[in-house]
């Protein structure tokens, strides 16, 4: 049988014999491919990991080095939008915990396209983005930039219904930018975000 193989790879004329190669070529790239993607995806995990850990211990410093990690994994393994958005997600914040404003609302802005192309304008995730985001302004002191985000956010407030943190996070924003409001004598926005805060009890 091989001997037959062998024989019919002979017969076959120049161009055949460079397409099959070809083919031949590209099914072990393609292997190879599906290797990397796999390595690539236990890197992101595992650094994604190494950061939760760092995070709750109020390490900032070796939560965003181990984020920026699980960022380049996505990237260079092409694991897709959702991994990129969470890897993005995560670095914005850590960007912002470390004071760098500019690169946390670079992140963050590039997170929130991904978040809105993969998940729609009024997905879970892209209002936690939204808020991280504003979170980001309010430190920066680009507070129009940030009323603006949280005014997008509001009618998907419903969305966090779920006692914790993150609701906690919203609220506090609202809370935030309602003293900021109310300082420039903006009223009826400020009574529109203490009301959103108080939904939020």
């Amino acid at each position: 049988m091989a001997v037959d193989t062998y024989f019919s790879y002979l017969r076959m004329s120049m161009v055949q014999k460079k397409k099959s190669l070809l083919m031949f070529a590209l099914l072990i790239l393609f292997v190879q491919c599906v290797g990397c993607m796999s390595e690539s995806q236990i890197s992101f995990h595992r650094y994604k990991g190494l950061g939760d850990r760092a995070e709750r211990t109020g390490d900032w410093t070796g939560a965003y080095d181990a984020y920026l990690h699980a960022a380049e994994s996505a990237k260079v393994g092409y694991l897709g939008p959702a991994y990129e958005s969470d890897a993005l997600y995560n670095l914005g914040r850590m960007n912002r915990l470390l004071g760098k404003l500019d690169e946390s609302e670079d992140v963050l802005k590039r997170c929130l396209e991904i978040d809105e192309k993969l998940r729609g304008a009024d997905g879970l995730q892209v209002g936690y983005t939204l808020v991280e985001l504003a979170a980001t302004y309010l430190a920066a002191k680009k507070h129009e930039e940030g009323v603006l985000l949280l005014e997008r956010l509001q009618p998907m407030i419903g969305q966090y219904n779920v006692k914790g943190q993150m609701r906690a996070f919203i609220k506090r924003m609202y809370v935030e930018y309602a003293k900021e409001l109310s300082a420039r004598g903006m009223v009826q926005k400020t009574l529109q975000f203490e009301k959103v805060a108080r939904s939020l009890d």
